[in-house]
């Protein structure tokens, strides 16, 4: 049976994800060069987990978890298309956020009415929200805006990309994401 070994102390950087060594002296490691997977706004990193399972190599950046991981942070995505050009990582997941996306907010009186449209308008934010919402929106527009630039440099240099979002999500329907 195979072990998922975590990181002590994931303040001071990534969660990492070793597979047993048995695993990872494995064919499927082997042929992969040891690179990794990299699992990015991962929450509890059940992804990257499962790609330890399966022998390979894995680390999570969330700033949940480690505060050194923020996308938002020019140090961390410098960082990270560092490790992308030099090949660190074969493959790159991108658990995108809901927040500010999600479709759930509704004007149906259980809960909070919507902070973002469907239309190309609205998108990126309804006019009129409050102070609180307006913030949610910015940093959901950060953090796509980031995702897309981080995503773009991935398949330049050849690294399989994975994002994950609920397909009711409005990220979907971004012109950015679309292309």
């Amino acid at each position: 049976t195979q072990t998922i070994t975590c990181a002590k102390e994931a303040t001071k950087g990534p969660e990492l994800f070793r597979p047993s060594r048995s695993a990872q002296r494995a064919e499927v490691n082997t042929c992969l060069k040891n690179s990794w997977m990299a699992n990015v706004f991962g929450g509890s990193f059940a992804l990257a987990k499962g790609f330890c399972r399966r022998g390979m190599l894995a680390e999570g950046h969330d700033k949940a978890h480690c505060i050194s991981s923020d996308v938002g942070c020019p140090k961390w995505r410098a960082n990270f298309r560092d490790g992308v050009k030099r090949r660190r990582y074969s493959v790159v997941s991108y658990d995108f956020p809901c927040q500010s996306w999600s479709r759930a907010r509704r004007h149906n009186r259980n809960g909070p009415g919507p902070i973002r449209g469907d239309t190309p308008e609205t998108l990126r934010g309804l006019p009129n929200v409050s102070a609180k919402d307006q913030a949610k929106v910015d940093e959901g527009n950060m953090l796509l805006d980031h995702t897309i630039l981080l995503i773009k440099w991935c398949l330049k240099h050849n690294t399989v990309v994975i994002m994950e979002n609920p397909l009711t999500s409005r990220v979907w329907a971004t012109p950015e994401i679309k292309k």
